[in-house]
Order: C-alpha cells, then structure tokens, then sequence
C-alpha cells in the first residue's frame, strides 16, 4: 500500500485529480498512509477545483460528517 500511496503523490505533484481524490481517501481512511482528515479535505477540495465531480461529493461528506456542516478542525478552532 506504501507504494501505491507513493505513486499517487507523484502524480499529485503533477495536478492529476483522480490521485488527488485517490489518496484522498487514503489520508480520510488511513490507507497505506497516516490518516489525516484535513489533508484528504484539501485533496478532495483541490480535485474538486479541476472538475472531479466524486471530489467534491466527498468533500461535502466530511463537511457534514459532524452533523453541524463543518469539519472536526473548524470545531476545534471554535
């Protein structure tokens, strides 16, 4: 897994928003990598800017996985 996440980043490095909403998930889920929700937030978010249409569902999803619309670091920063 280490290596898929290492393939992802490279093509991360080279705008490709399929990786990006790829090791998206891994960084939400701990995937072969450290999870790390706000990451994956900014991976989706970025995908999502260049049209990947299942970024920006994903990116709603952890806006609202509280229930209050916001993410776990916008309830921390309150």
């Amino acid at each position: 897994a280490d290596a898929a996440v290492a393939l992802l980043e490279e093509k991360v490095k080279d705008g490709d928003a399929k990786a990006m909403w790829m090791l998206g998930v891994c960084c939400e889920f701990g995937m072969g990598t450290e999870q790390d929700v706000d990451r994956a937030e900014q991976l989706y978010k970025r995908a999502a800017e260049q049209g990947n249409a299942t970024a920006k569902l994903l990116t709603n999803k952890l806006k609202n996985k509280n229930g209050r619309g916001c993410t776990q670091m916008d309830l921390e920063r309150a």
